[in-house]
């Protein structure tokens, strides 16, 4: 059995979007079955990216990433991303997020991404990362991933990316170089 997190679950939300109460209850950290809903927190984040949406901006992404089918980009911008998880970063809705993988869109991708590169802590930020490489399906996601507490760590790190380099994922080999 996996080890207990403390998880926020949102209430009220419809009546007080701008303004979530909280309360906290004990959940065990598992992986969502296809078709399984999200947790709410998660699918407020959802939200937020779509609020956060330019059609131009994903019909011209859209077309740079040809191993990402269209209908699963959103079309936010990479700055809104970054702005978004550094207001995320340390929430438990965040914990939440992180917990809620395989994401259903490229942004939800990248902006895991941006939240793992906020981890201080070198255990925790390589746990995440080893959880959310196998996800990691083009280009732009694995090139804008780069945890900064990775570079105090290098001889730390040479371990797992042997691993990785050894795993045959195309972008788990490219996320090493």
């Amino acid at each position: 059995m996996s080890s207990p997190i403390f998880v926020c679950s949102l209430k009220h939300w419809k009546r007080m979007p701008e303004r979530p109460c909280f309360s906290i209850r004990l959940c065990y950290n598992r992986k969502r079955t296809e078709g399984e809903r999200m947790e709410p927190e998660a699918e407020i984040i959802r939200a937020q990216l779509f609020a956060l949406r330019d059609e131009a901006y994903r019909a011209f992404h859209s077309a740079l990433m040809p191993t990402v089918p269209p209908e699963t980009v959103i079309g936010v911008r990479v700055p809104a991303l970054r702005r978004l998880a550094k207001q995320l970063a340390g929430t438990a809705q965040a914990e939440v997020f992180l917990q809620a993988l395989p994401h259903g869109y490229y942004e939800e991708n990248n902006l895991h991404a941006f939240l793992i590169e906020l981890i201080r802590d070198y255990d925790r930020a390589l746990a995440e990362t080893e959880a959310f490489l196998p996800y990691i399906n083009n280009w732009a996601t694995c090139d804008c991933f780069c945890p900064k507490v990775f570079a105090k760590h290098k001889k730390e790190l040479l371990v797992p990316i042997r691993r990785w380099l050894d795993s045959g994922s195309h972008f788990e080999y490219r996320e090493n170089l």
